[in-house]
């Protein structure tokens, strides 16, 4: 008689492969057991054989986890280290150890603080420069202000000296009345002078005077001196050129010694238009002295005026060209004249040139001294200007270093503030972003292993060929296999059994036994569908296939399920073992994923239906199986088969069965008994670690011989 059992919901009724879904229950197991089931929080299932590798190992994964970010950085820098510079591998480093926080940290401080030493340093150095252009333009305009002042002692040197010239030549009344009018211009210049030449061995004579009181006293006593002295006028005008020389030899040497300022031009300008002056005036002495008497009184007093006619001549103009000042204010200052006494020196010039006056007279002289003074006097007033404009410039670029000063100081006091906020801003970045890649890198390691264990679970609810699908986002179409086995089994009596116990009692009884079956089936090439109750249905060539090996695995393993089963005492009846009864079929099927929620792998088919009645139909103890999966093992003496003869798989369907035995040596290969049935877990665990090391590959319970009948085969455990 026929137990009926839920499986209508689940089996295929359709003899043309287009049978309905199974519906799935979920299995309690003991309390305090937390070994994970595909169907159920706490339980455990047979996970694929393609994923035994990453889902028997939990224990070891977990516990490598918490490296392995650390190693895959370290692999992942290592490997881009050797496709960079030298230097370029200094800068990398591991942020996740703390030898490498701190090498990151120094080396970021490091980069922090050179650019802040750069700045400073050039900072300084440009505050330097600048204080260096700024004593250098200070000692120029201390020279420029002396050149002035000597400017105007030398101008009226001269006028004193032609004055002198002048009266010595005509020793009148007037022109001795003019000559010691001259005299207190000279002397409030002398008293104006800022400085004094030291005494040197450079050859000047005011160096002999120990302070502007010494040559001051030294000309007065000159001047004293004159009227009762017999002196030529050449003689004065040799003494007064000499002194004015001395006056112009300490412009120049301090115009030399800033020639290398920004206002060269100008100085050269200047200095020409000192010496240019000094001849000038220089000729307007002997000149003088020329319409006085009428002419030179020897050859080499004629020779030395248009020696100094020449030279005046040419300065002036080199000093327009050194700067366009000097033309523009000459020009300015002539329009400003009452007479045109350029057009009159001309024609002087002419007649001192032939060295022959055609009259001789004072008026002469003094009208030749009078517009040659106006001349002198306009070179003066471009002097002076000149000189004004050179200390404006320079007063300018005082003023502009001063400015650079005050911003480089600013600068450096600035940088001095900056730069331990900006190594304090650094370095409590560099500890957000260590603490943000820590916080990261251990984020990705929960996250890679909580990734480890959903897809250990994941592998257990479904095939890996087919969750690794799912994952990538691809749709999993139907697949159809022409060769596969289906196993059915379920307790004998469960029913009685479950109605003299508690519910907590069933889970541990079910638990117990789920788990030696769990461990006995990694041993093959067998994939575990689904538990119904007691039911435990598992298929041999379906997801993988296996050739023809389907039947000879899966009938190998239900010997060893009924032969272990025998072993198992009911938790709460003690001394009561447990009987399984089990059958299977060979044929074609179909098989796919169905579901969104929870989806499931199912096995569509008139096999799984007629393998569900060979496990009905079957008896205690034994495997009950059709007669396609008996042509698969009657080429193989050890398997031990019985006729059992016609039986009444379905209405109106008898065919005929066959009682499947033993094997033989099955028996003696069981060397893991009793330790998969007192401890299944650590069985697994120590099957996992076995496969670390070696690959077994198993034909029919056996270990193959030849490695390329295994390759074919590809029976991995």
């Amino acid at each position: 008689m026929l137990r009926p059992l839920p499986r209508s919901c689940r089996i295929a009724q359709a003899a043309d492969m287009s049978g309905g879904q199974r519906n799935s229950l979920q299995v309690p197991v003991a309390p305090g057991d937390t070994t994970p089931l595909p169907n159920a929080p706490g339980t455990v299932s047979r996970m694929s054989d393609d994923a035994s590798s990453s889902s028997f190992p939990m224990a070891s994964s977990t516990k490598a986890g918490t490296t392995e970010i650390d190693m895959k950085i370290r692999g992942l820098m290592a490997k881009q280290g050797k496709e960079t510079f030298r230097f370029l591998r200094w800068c990398k480093g591991n942020p996740l150890s703390e030898t490498g926080k701190r090498q990151q940290m120094i080396k970021l401080m490091f980069m922090t603080l050179v650019p802040v030493l750069a700045l400073t340093i050039i900072t300084v150095l440009s505050m330097v420069k600048v204080q260096q252009s700024n004593a250098m333009r200070t000692k120029i305009r201390d020279m420029i202000r002396f050149s002035m002042e000597t400017g105007t002692v030398i101008h009226f040197l001269q006028r004193e000296r032609d004055m002198t010239a002048l009266h010595l030549t005509s020793q009148g009344a007037e022109t001795r009345l003019f000559l010691r009018e001259r005299y207190p211009a000279t002397d409030t210049a002398l008293d104006k002078l800022s400085m004094w030449p030291e005494k040197s061995s450079d050859g000047n004579s005011l160096s002999q005077f120990g302070s502007v009181k010494d040559f001051q006293k030294f000309l007065r006593k000159h001047r004293m001196e004159l009227n009762s002295v017999k002196t030529k006028p050449y003689d004065e005008i040799l003494f007064y050129t000499k002194m004015i020389r001395s006056f112009i030899d300490i412009v120049y040497n301090y115009i030399q010694e800033s020639k290398d300022g920004d206002q060269w031009r100008e100085m050269v300008a200047y200095q020409l238009l000192i010496i240019s002056k000094e001849d000038m005036g220089v000729e307007r002495t002997l000149g003088g002295v020329f319409f006085a008497q009428g002419q030179f009184d020897t050859f080499t007093d004629y020779l030395w005026y248009q020696e100094k006619h020449t030279v005046g001549v040419g300065n002036f103009a080199a000093s327009k060209r050194f700067s366009e000042l000097v033309g523009m204010v000459f020009e300015e200052e002539q329009n400003k004249a009452s007479s045109n006494f350029s057009v009159s020196i001309d024609q002087m010039r002419q007649q001192i040139s032939r060295n022959n006056a055609s009259w001789v007279s004072l008026e002469m002289s003094t009208w030749w001294f009078d517009n040659m003074t106006v001349f002198i006097d306009i070179m003066f007033q471009v002097q002076l200007r000149l000189a004004e404009r050179i200390l404006t410039n320079l007063e300018r670029s005082l003023t502009s270093d001063n400015k650079q000063i005050a911003i480089g100081i600013g600068l450096f006091c600035l940088s001095l503030i900056i730069a331990p906020f900006c190594i304090f801003s650094i370095r409590g970045i560099i500890q957000d972003v260590q603490n943000y890649a820590f916080n990261l890198s251990n984020q990705t390691k929960r996250l890679s292993q909580e990734r480890h264990r959903t897809e250990a679970i994941l592998y257990q609810l479904l095939p890996k060929s087919i969750a690794d699908q799912l994952k990538r986002g691809s749709q999993v179409e139907p697949e159809a296999y022409e060769e596969s086995s289906i196993f059915f089994s379920d307790i004998v009596g469960f029913t009685k059994i479950s109605s003299a116990c508690v519910p907590v009692q069933v889970v541990n009884m079910l638990n117990r036994l789920y788990l030696c079956f769990d461990s006995r089936i990694e041993l093959y090439d067998v994939y575990k569908v689904e538990t119904i109750g007691d039911a435990y249905m598992v298929s041999s060539g379906v997801p993988k296939r296996n050739g023809q090996r389907h039947a000879p695995e899966l009938a190998t393993m239900a010997l060893d399920l009924i032969h272990h089963v025998t072993h198992l005492e009911i938790p709460h009846l003690p001394g009561q073992r447990m009987t399984l009864r089990a059958g299977m079929h060979s044929g074609p099927c179909v098989a796919g994923v169905v579901g969104i929620k929870m989806p499931r792998y199912c096995l569509f088919g008139s096999t799984v239906n007629t393998a569900s009645r060979m496990e009905q139909t079957g008896e205690a103890g034994k495997l009950h199986m059709s007669e396609q999966s008996r042509n698969y093992l009657i080429n193989d003496t050890k398997y031990k088969i019985q006729p059992r003869g016609k039986v009444e798989i379905a209405p109106g369907r008898v065919e005929c069965t066959y009682w499947l035995t033993e094997k033989e040596g099955l028996i003696l290969s069981f060397k893991c008994w009793p330790k998969c049935i007192e401890d299944p877990t650590e069985f697994l665990a120590e099957l996992a670690e076995a496969n670390k090391n070696q690959t077994i590959h198993l034909m029919g319970g056996h270990l193959a011989d030849d490695p390329v009948q295994q390759e074919e085969n590809g029976t991995n455990v």
